[in-house]
C-alpha cells in the first residue's frame, strides 16, 4: 500500500515484490510505502552520480542490502535508539558525517536491481559500516 503512515515498524517487510521505497522517520520509528520504481536516470545529480559509483561489483558488499540484512539493521537502530518512543534524534559518528546531526532524521531505502541502498535526508548512500556502527547517545534524547 502506498503513502500509508504506519507506526509500527516491526511490520516493515523488504522482501514485498511490489513495494520499491520505504521512507522511515527515525524519530518515532514510523514509515511510509511506495511502488515507485527506482530509476537511476531520474536521480538529482549528486544523487546520481554516488549510485553510478557504488553500483561497481566492489561496493556490493559494503552498500547494498538484502531485505534480510535491512529488517536487522533497521530492527538493530530501532532497539539500540531506545525501542518504543515518541521522539528520538538518532545519529552515529562518521568521518563523512552523512550519520551525524539531523542526516539520519529520514532514513531512505530503494529497491535496485543490485539489491537495496539506504540513503541519508540529503540523499547520501550510507554504508554498512556506517549503520552497523554506535549511536551517539549524547545526542539521542529518546523519550
Amino acid at each position: 500500500m502506498e503513502n500509508k503512515w504506519n507506526p509500527d515498524i516491526s511490520e516493515i517487510n523488504f522482501s514485498d515484490d511490489v513495494t520499491t521505497q520505504w521512507h522511515i522517520d527515525t524519530r518515532d520509528f514510523g514509515f511510509i510505502l511506495s511502488q515507485k520504481v527506482f530509476d537511476a536516470k531520474t536521480l538529482e545529480n549528486d544523487f546520481r552520480q554516488s549510485y553510478v559509483r557504488i553500483k561497481k561489483p566492489k561496493y556490493f558488499p559494503t552498500h547494498f542490502w538484502t531485505p534480510e540484512e535491512a529488517k536487522e539493521i533497521i530492527d538493530k537502530l530501532f532497539k539500540d535508539s531506545g525501542g518504543e518512543a515518541k521522539w528520538r534524534m538518532l545519529s552515529i559518528p562518521s568521518v563523512k558525517g552523512d550519520g551525524m546531526n539531523w542526516k539520519l532524521k529520514y532514513i531512505r531505502i530503494y529497491k535496485t536491481p543490485n539489491g537495496l541502498i539506504f540513503v541519508n535526508n540529503e540523499k547520501e548512500i550510507l554504508s554498512k559500516e556506517l549503520l552497523n556502527s554506535p549511536i551517539n547517545q549524547e545526542y539521542l534524547h529518546t523519550h
